[in-house]
């Protein structure tokens, strides 16, 4: 009981701060090489090795631990100003497991100026969406990392828009499985943007489908859409001893269409985030998350109100209440080589119980000059 006044005594002094409005999981993006000479091919050695211990014991979500990493070698190719080429081989292994658990090719074709681009191919996923944890989970980064289909991104200073459709599931005729894709509409505006200060408006539309009409079972076609928006401010002191401060909230809301299957056919929530940054001591981040009978495919498991948990899929907590406290520290070695440590304790309102999450992971992103073809 005294574990829990402190740490609810630590996250009320934390919040009274004028504190990243969300995430920043920026470390783990893969580097752009879009502005590379054209007619360069070189190779890029890719490479994310993690260490993931959840110690959770409720029943929304068990405790599990994520080791291992994964190998992403391919060949970057710019054939003309506004084509790249990039294919692959995208490796995973988990440690204390005998060989590599997934292999897969990997091929993006990118047609890009320097404000859009659009993808064919294998997409800048997960993560590089930049979707709140609520809608985007971030382990996916380290799960099902690959996404597959087409993007249209618009990079702007002030304004930005991903859209994107992610084919997770393919079928063929009498399959014993159903087709399933995601896709998605992920933005923000900046209403003010300079030096010291930054106020955006955000907003993301997603979607999940499952369905199809030449498998060979009968479950219902159905579509999960989930809406979000808030507001995001950022206040910028650089060379100070606390660099940053920000503060954001959002309202999400999902439903059901077309013959509703789950047991909550809607729900909504409300997720807000407060942080401090700085050089010596990393970021410092308070979320609260209050959802009601709110669920999703792709988000984060611990915000949802139906259990993911293989031997509990029945049981259900029409209210969640959460208080995370997220102690984040990113070093980079130039712009190729990052170490990210993070250390994520919450606390339970409806269990009534505190538990945590820590993590160790390694980012290489490399790349390697082979040479200029000759244009034909």
């Amino acid at each position: 009981m005294k574990t829990q006044r402190l740490f609810l005594a630590t996250f009320g002094f934390m919040f009274c701060l004028p504190a990243w409005a969300q995430l920043d999981n920026t470390s783990f993006y893969k580097n752009r090489l879009d502005t590379l000479p054209e007619q360069e091919i070189g190779i890029r050695a890719n490479m994310l090795g993690y260490f993931k211990s959840n110690e959770y014991f409720n029943r929304i979500v068990e405790g599990y631990t994520l080791p291992g990493f994964q190998l992403w070698p391919s060949v970057h190719y710019r054939a003309q100003e506004h084509l790249t080429v990039e294919a692959g081989v995208w490796m995973q292994k988990d440690f204390g497991s005998p060989g590599l658990r997934r292999v897969e090719p990997t091929l993006s074709l990118r047609l890009h100026d320097e404000h859009r681009r659009f993808i064919f191919g294998t997409l800048e996923g997960t993560v590089e969406h930049g979707v709140i944890e609520p809608l985007m989970d971030f382990e996916r980064v380290l799960e099902q990392r690959l996404e597959n289909g087409t993007q249209l991104i618009l990079d702007y200073p002030r304004f930005r828009l991903d859209v994107w459709t992610d084919w997770m599931k393919y079928i063929f005729p009498a399959d014993s499985a159903q087709e399933e894709f995601f896709g998605g509409i992920q933005g923000h505006y900046d209403i003010v943007s300079n030096a010291n200060m930054r106020l955006r408006v955000p907003g993301t539309v997603q979607f999940f489908h499952r369905g199809g009409q030449i498998d060979a079972i009968p479950d219902l076609v159905f579509t999960m859409t989930h809406f979000s928006g808030g507001l995001d401010w950022e206040k910028y002191s650089p060379g100070s001893f606390i660099e940053k401060v920000g503060l954001s909230g959002y309202y999400l809301y999902y439903f059901e269409w077309n013959n509703p299957v789950n047991v909550f056919p809607q729900g909504d929530g409300w997720y807000a985030n407060a942080f401090v940054h700085g050089k010596k001591f990393g970021t410092l981040m308070l979320s609260y998350w209050q959802g009601n009978t709110f669920l999703t495919a792709v988000g984060g498991r611990l915000y949802r109100s139906q259990s993911s948990n293989w031997d509990q899929l029945d049981y259900t907590e029409e209210q969640r209440r959460l208080l995370i406290l997220r102690i984040m520290s990113d070093f980079h070695i130039g712009d190729n080589y990052r170490v990210m440590l993070r250390t994520e304790p919450h606390y339970d309102f409806g269990n009534q119980r505190f538990e945590y999450a820590f993590a160790t992971y390694v980012h290489f992103d490399p790349y390697f000059v082979l040479g200029t073809l000759k244009k034909p």
